[in-house]
């Protein structure tokens, strides 16, 4: 992104905010223009992102002044504040290669003694990083609380990462989102899934490995019982436990969305499970279940479409634990629970 090219809206766009103004029905819906973003912050490293930040943060709060590094002072641990609260963020959006925890972390307690040595009256302090929707990191958090600690006029000290910009991006009136996107498109691409699913098995996909370790090595009794109870092979059974030790991800993810993301999905999921009943082999009903949450899109290429099953089946993993899939050996048959 160009710098100012936010600024230099085509006719495309200005008409499509004038209908917005008018409430016609040209306009873009709310998902479209967030995955955009959401796009927007994956692509951007260094001034880019620090674009984008500034775009963002002045549409979202009038007072907000963006900072630019001047000669030899730097920016002085500030890339841009709002004075009315003494509110002041320091921006750090490294290369995928370039990014560890350990120099995050170091990064915000530096530039917050910088900040310290410049500034008087700091009430909060906000080390924004561009974590691509990953999470931040363990040890900027530990920092952030370390600082805090150690600073008493501090009323608030946290890091911002991309979901929390996403969710200031969508409690912004479409027409400012269209400004802060650029040219919006005359339809919508082909591969651009915008279901909550889709959305979900998209975080999923792009997680980091190291998010996906085992996260339980202990299983509930229960869960043993419904994989026999539902006839699953030895091998489908292995890996049935395989994905729902690792199914604290699918919890991860939701927790950063929409509190009723987790409810939506659950009845999708069982939505397209009863389209299944008819099917008497389980293990060929697991196999088909995964394939029927893939969007068509990730079939283009290998290595997406193996992200996107290995996801589709961390979703099944936690919701047949929490018995929304598959029959229930201790009470009502899943698709009758689902039907009252």
């Amino acid at each position: 992104m160009s710098a100012g090219h936010s600024l230099r809206m085509t006719s495309a766009a200005v008409r499509c905010i004038r209908d917005v103004c008018r409430g016609g029905g040209s306009t873009l819906s709310a998902k479209v223009l967030s995955v955009y973003f959401e796009n927007m912050l994956l692509r951007s490293s260094g001034e880019q992102f620090q674009r984008l930040f500034n775009e963002l943060m002045s549409r979202f709060h009038n007072a907000f002044v963006p900072v630019q590094p001047w000669g030899n002072l730097g920016d002085r641990g500030n890339d841009g504040y709002i004075p009315t609260e003494l509110r002041f963020f320091q921006l750090h959006a490294p290369s995928g290669t370039s990014h560890t925890a350990k120099t995050s972390s170091e990064k915000a307690a530096v530039d917050f003694s910088k900040l310290l040595a410049a500034y008087t009256g700091l009430k909060h302090y906000h080390f924004v990083l561009n974590d691509r929707f990953q999470g931040i990191p363990s040890p900027v958090a530990l920092a952030h609380h370390s600082i805090g600690q150690s600073n008493s006029q501090l009323e608030e000290c946290f890091p911002i990462g991309c979901h929390d910009l996403r969710t200031r991006f969508e409690g912004l009136d479409q027409s400012k989102q269209i400004l802060i996107v650029g040219d919006p498109p005359s339809k919508i691409p082909q591969e651009l899934d915008l279901t909550i699913l889709g959305s979900l098995l998209r975080d999923l996909a792009d997680a980091d490995d190291d998010d996906v370790a085992l996260g339980r090595i202990d299983l509930p009794a229960e869960f043993d019982v419904k994989v026999d109870y539902n006839g699953f092979s030895g091998e489908t059974k292995l890996q049935l436990q395989h994905y729902a030790r690792r199914s604290h991800l699918v919890d991860k993810m939701l927790a950063l969305r929409d509190s009723t993301w987790a409810q939506a999905i659950s009845e999708e999921v069982g939505t397209r499970y009863r389209s299944l009943l008819e099917e008497p082999n389980s293990d060929i009903k697991l196999l088909k279940l995964a394939e029927l949450l893939i969007p068509e899109a990730a079939r283009n290429h290998p290595h997406t479409l193996r992200a996107y099953r290995e996801s589709a089946y961390l979703i099944i993993a936690k919701y047949f634990e929490a018995c929304d899939v598959f029959e229930n050996p201790n009470g009502v048959d899943t698709a009758k629970a689902h039907q009252l």
